[in-house]
């Protein structure tokens, strides 16, 4: 084989990249052609994503100490309005799409609307540009809540059954049923038809209500909640927050929030009452500065959420026709050609295939990252350790030499200096104190 083969190969496949094919988006009843150039459409999000990172590095540029910005409390009389605006929405929202999907059938494209456009995509979006509304929004925080007043009428105090949570479980819950959503929208066949989407719905419902009845209300939201994790993340980026009003609603706090400090704490946005956190306006993206040290289920969560974007607008292009041949004949020789199985079998291991991509960057950064900073960084001050030898040494210098006279002022400034008792190392145990020798207490 010639030696050009490798080069021509590399300079066909960033052709492929650069020539203008049509990048395709997920959308209701078909795909929809960007009208863009492939190169354009991966140039404008890795923009995007570089220039978060130059906002967010500027945005931590501070001292020492708990991040500082500028803030605007939300007047109380329009974050009560909003709360229960929407609370009403949130309910109306989610099982009005169950209803539509149950009474009037597969004729009507609202389900698949509300769903995957409106809270599945609209919801992150409008977490960054505007804040998390899910606190409010959420259809099982009023549901929960609904139970358990019904359940105070007839005299019953609590009505979950008090069991604890793993805690290795972490939130890779929320991560399984992430995945299980990229893959319902994006593969399951009639994902968007009202009666399949309905079923998803009322699934999803009884199985947050289920966990939450077992593990408690604060426990199974924050660690398993798909939308309740996945908003919590992208409401960081967004202009509002909320902050707890007393450090006692921290008090328990397995989050290790700053009970002083408390912005956006996953378990106390769910413990805390309406009136205990204080909505408040802030610059985009600081808030991600509050953002405490995260698990590998966080990382998992993330890493999932970036591939099931990725695939969503890669499956239609030349990228994604790659991965579609190199996996379908194998998977076709096994199946058969013509098998829904096969498809349904292609397309998830073409979603898989991304993943692993994801992962192997992260890994690969993370190594290079750790790498650079492998020799740690020397701190300052007179309590560093490469100090101590020469402290060492100045005190056993000054132990061995001769005593001189402590009458003598030069030796009182330099025993000062040295850090020393004014009258000498010795002189202070060998000399009596003027209370000692008179015999009287200070």
């Amino acid at each position: 084989m010639s030696r050009r083969a490798p080069a021509a190969a590399a300079a066909a496949a960033l052709v492929s990249v650069l020539a203008p094919w049509p990048a395709g988006a997920h959308a209701i009843g078909g795909t929809y052609q960007l009208p863009v150039p492939v190169w354009l459409y991966l140039g404008g999000a890795a923009a995007a994503v570089a220039a978060s990172f130059v906002v967010i590095s500027l945005a931590s540029r501070t001292t020492p100490g708990p991040p500082a910005y500028p803030t605007r409390t939300v007047p109380v009389g329009f974050a009560t309005t909003a709360r229960i605006g929407l609370r009403v929405l949130g309910m109306a929202w989610w099982y009005g799409a169950i209803a539509a999907g149950i009474l009037v059938g597969d004729i009507s494209p609202l389900p698949a609307v509300l769903l995957w456009v409106g809270i599945w995509v609209g919801l992150p979006i409008l977490a960054v540009l505007a804040g998390n509304p899910w606190p409010s929004l959420s259809p099982f925080r009023a549901t929960f809540a609904g139970l358990a007043w019904i359940a105070s009428r007839a005299g019953v105090d609590r009505i979950d059954l008090g069991l604890r949570y793993p805690p290795r479980l972490a939130r890779w819950p929320a991560v399984a049923l992430l995945a299980a959503g990229v893959w319902g929208e994006l593969i399951l066949p009639g994902g968007d038809v009202a009666g399949t989407v309905a079923a998803l719905m009322v699934g999803y419902t009884l199985l947050t209500l289920a966990g939450m009845l077992a593990f408690g209300q604060v426990a199974w939201l924050r660690h398993a909640e798909l939308f309740e994790v996945e908003l919590g993340w992208f409401g960081r980026i967004g202009p509002l927050a909320r902050r707890s009003r007393r450090a006692d609603v921290c008090a328990g706090c397995e989050e290790g929030c700053n009970p002083q400090r408390c912005v956006d704490c996953p378990e106390c946005a769910v413990a805390a009452e309406d009136g205990e956190r204080r909505p408040e306006l802030r610059p985009w993206i600081v808030g991600l500065t509050e953002a405490g040290r995260p698990g590998w289920s966080d990382v998992a969560f993330i890493l999932l959420a970036l591939a099931g974007v990725t695939y969503d607008g890669m499956r239609e292009t030349r990228a994604g026709t790659f991965l579609f041949d190199v996996v379908y004949p194998p998977v076709s020789s096994l199946l058969g050609a013509a098998s829904a199985t096969t498809f349904l079998l292609v397309d998830t291991l073409r979603l898989g295939a991304v993943l692993v991509g994801f992962v192997a960057a992260f890994v690969s950064v993370a190594l290079v990252t750790r790498a650079l900073s492998a020799r740690p960084l020397q701190p300052l001050g007179p309590s560093h350790r490469s100090l101590r030898p020469y402290a060492a040494a100045d005190r056993r210098r000054l132990r061995d030499r001769p005593l001189p006279d402590a009458r003598d002022p030069g030796h009182r400034v330099a025993a000062v200096a040295a850090g020393e008792p004014a009258h000498g190392p010795r002189a202070a145990t060998s000399m009596p104190s003027p209370s000692a020798s008179s015999g009287t207490s200070a």
